[in-house]
């Protein structure tokens, strides 16, 4: 059996009680009346991608607040070799920019969704089973099977692993996904780093700096490695690439 915390946010309503049998997507607890789900939201970090200044990296776009990108589509450009070479930022996603921070040289985009992820932000149980502890602040599900729990719940549950060595870019929740290094590689290189790994938390051994940088820029939400090198942490900080990236011990991964 499968027992899963989940965290009720301040100002939910539970409606179930200890003791419950409850089936999925049935409703664990209401949201504040009003409230409406958030539009899911990527950060496209150009001064990563370019290694460049902020105003440097604003003359390279090719679109602007209020614009529609499509999954594909060319948003940022630079010349090199006196233009016979050229740098392109292209969009994995659908959906519209919303703002250009130009102190921080990030464009940051809503992400296209279906009316069922942003119609309610109400929490639905992720798996059928037993409600064991039922509180204010949080649920305890004890599966009455051994499916599989979704992964981003998954995540929930380990929110409190603590760095084993270092650890920088603040706290972020989401989907874990675990990557492991191709071929003969030792670490993950950029070319691991695709569409599918937006949004993610991303868990594996070591990575590539220019793994990294791209992974801020497309909108990964952080990297929890157990063997990373540490000269990493001092490559982020000195570049300003803003992602949360924990170093953790083997064990921590596992679990």
């Amino acid at each position: 059996m499968t027992s899963l915390p989940i965290t009720i946010p301040e100002g939910f309503t539970v409606v179930v009680k200890k003791g419950d049998n409850v089936e999925k997507n049935d409703l664990l607890a209401k949201a504040p009346e009003g409230m409406t789900a958030p539009l899911p939201e990527t950060i496209i970090d150009l001064t990563a991608v370019f290694n460049e200044l902020p105003d440097t990296v604003r003359k390279y776009l090719l679109k602007g607040p209020g614009d529609r990108i499509e999954d594909g589509e060319i948003i940022a450009s630079r010349g090199r070799s006196f233009g016979l070479k050229k740098d392109h930022v292209v969009s994995h996603m659908s959906g519209t920019i919303i703002r250009f921070e130009r102190g921080e040289g990030r464009l940051i985009v809503t992400r296209d969704g279906s009316e069922s992820e942003l119609a309610s932000p109400d929490i639905l149980s992720p798996i059928a089973g037993s409600i064991k502890v039922c509180n204010n602040d949080s649920i305890v599900l004890e599966s009455d099977t051994d499916e599989d729990v979704p992964q981003e719940n998954i995540s929930q549950t380990q929110s409190k692993v603590k760095a084993a060595s270092e650890g920088t870019g603040g706290k972020v929740s989401g989907l874990v996904m675990t990557l492991a290094p191709s071929g003969s590689d030792a670490i993950i290189s950029s070319s691991q780093i695709t569409r599918d790994t937006i949004g993610k938390i991303l868990l594996l051994p070591d990575i590539e700096k220019d793994a990294i940088a791209k992974a801020a820029a497309i909108g990964v939400a952080g990297i929890l490695g157990t063997e990373l090198s540490k000269d990493l942490f001092d490559y982020i900080k000195d570049r300003k690439i803003d992602i949360p990236l924990i170093s953790i011990d083997q064990q921590e991964g596992k679990k």
